[in-house]
């Protein structure tokens, strides 16, 4: 049996991806809850969405359960349908790597990530969930992109517990850090055999002229802050040791890390062609970031930063693009291509995912608020008057509470979701379904030279 994640080219995995956020909390006048399972309809079409991946002939999925609902009191555990779909992807063949955190935590837990001992619960949902799983399930994702949930959560204040500014964002970073070194422990204690996938989000900052050159290497670096704690690299050097003590952080916080380094089999980029790669520019008195279109040659550029960082094999554990779907197709050419280059240049890729398979719902829809709000929240504090009349047109110039959840529509998956006359979205294929079951098939991705 070929091993997956390898370096040939038969152990080169097309993956898949099923949008799994859970923001369960509603402690804003207007929130509404974020579960994407519940949104598309997954708690009831779970069987018939695992058979149209399996129909991909891919070889893994990304996976994640809601964990405000599978652990609804602590320490009390419904597991009745997570059994069930858990079972039945199992049962399709198909390699699971789970999401363990993907966002959001349980209702209990008072301030969230902000909790004193949030590390010590998740550690525990960890070790729950491996201990019961570990049959079925052999490849694990500690936490779903760290960066962008400390930047909802603790540096524009969109997700509770609502913080915002560099104080906040560290605050949540050390916990969550903190999280991810625990539960990877606990997850390992569990079950010796666990393969970890860490999945950060792809996230290079250009300077837009030479003098933010030294600023831009600092926002870059944030993409990798979680891991680089995790792994016990922030030393006397790393870059952002000034910053993380500056908003926060103590010597006795980064020591705590330096004695538990842990490490990760697999490390996994989640790109996005037209976002992940930034312009940091001047926008008044503050410094900002505009996302650039970097297509192919931001994908290599990202598998190389992430593989010349921790040099180990490396995944893009996301990609998609928000567009039409002969937009979307384009990218998909595009990205099979550029896996082929990438190896080509002696990068060790060894996998790539379309996230989402289906269609999702826009984080937006949570909101429920004026749209003014909603934009503030995004930053910067001098907002772009063109940002804020393109996302009115795009949100038809009304409040977001007065839309329908089918106009929060992200159009990003090789299904389109398109909603029934029963009030439940049909899945629809698309021309994508069959080009990624062609990529997939063929395993035309070459050799990593050298």
């Amino acid at each position: 049996m070929t091993k997956l994640f390898d370096l040939s080219p038969e152990g080169f995995v097309w993956a898949g991806g099923i949008e799994n956020t859970f923001i369960g909390q509603t402690e804003r006048l207007g929130e509404r809850v974020l579960d994407e399972f519940a949104l598309t309809n997954h708690y009831q079409y779970f069987r018939e969405d695992l058979d149209r991946v399996k129909s991909l002939g891919i070889r893994a999925l990304r996976y994640g359960m809601p964990w405000y609902k599978a652990e609804p009191e602590k320490g009390k555990f419904d597991w009745d349908w997570i059994d069930r779909a858990i079972d039945y992807a199992a049962g399709t063949g198909i390699e699971i790597v789970f999401d363990l955190m993907h966002y959001g935590v349980p209702l209990w837990l008072d301030n969230q990530f902000l909790n004193t001992d949030y590390e010590k619960h998740v550690a525990d949902w960890a070790a729950a969930f491996t201990r019961r799983y570990k049959d079925r399930v052999t490849y694990y994702t500690p936490f779903n992109e760290p960066l962008v949930c400390s930047e909802f959560v603790g540096l524009r204040g969109m997700w509770p517990p609502y913080l915002r500014g560099a104080d906040g964002q560290v605050k949540i970073i050390r916990n969550i850090a903190r999280g991810m070194t625990l539960s990877t422990q606990a997850m390992r204690a569990e079950f010796s055999g666990a393969i970890m996938v860490n999945v950060d989000a792809a996230g290079e900052v250009l300077p837009d002229t030479p003098d933010l050159a030294d600023a831009a290497a600092i926002e870059t670096a944030k993409t990798f802050m979680a891991t680089d704690l995790m792994l016990g690299k922030v030393g006397n050097d790393h870059i952002l040791r000034d910053w993380f003590l500056k908003h926060g952080m103590t010597e006795a916080d980064l020591h705590w890390h330096l004695e538990r380094p842990q490490d990760v089999e697999i490390v996994g980029t989640n790109y996005y062609p037209e976002v992940s790669q930034q312009k940091l520019v001047r926008h008044g008195s503050e410094l900002i970031r505009r996302p650039i279109s970097g297509r192919g040659a931001g994908m290599l550029s990202s598998v190389k930063q992430f593989w010349e960082r921790y040099q180990r094999p490396v995944v893009v554990t996301e990609s998609s693009l928000n567009g039409t779907i002969e937009e979307r197709g384009k990218w998909l050419t595009e990205a099979v291509a550029a896996v082929r280059d990438i190896r080509a240049a002696g990068l060790p890729l060894v996998g790539f995912t379309w996230f989402p398979v289906f269609d999702l719902i826009d984080w937006v829809y949570r909101s429920g608020r004026p749209l003014e709000e909603y934009i503030t929240r995004q930053g910067p504090k001098q907002l772009d008057p063109n940002h804020v009349a393109n996302f009115a047109r795009y949100m038809r110039w009304t409040t977001l509470e007065h839309l329908r959840v089918e106009d929060f529509m992200a159009p990003m998956g090789l299904w389109t979701l398109k909603m029934g006359f029963d009030g439940t979205f049909e899945r629809v294929e698309t021309p994508l379904v069959e080009a990624y079951r062609q990529a997939a098939a063929s395993q035309d991705v070459g050799v990593v030279a050298g």
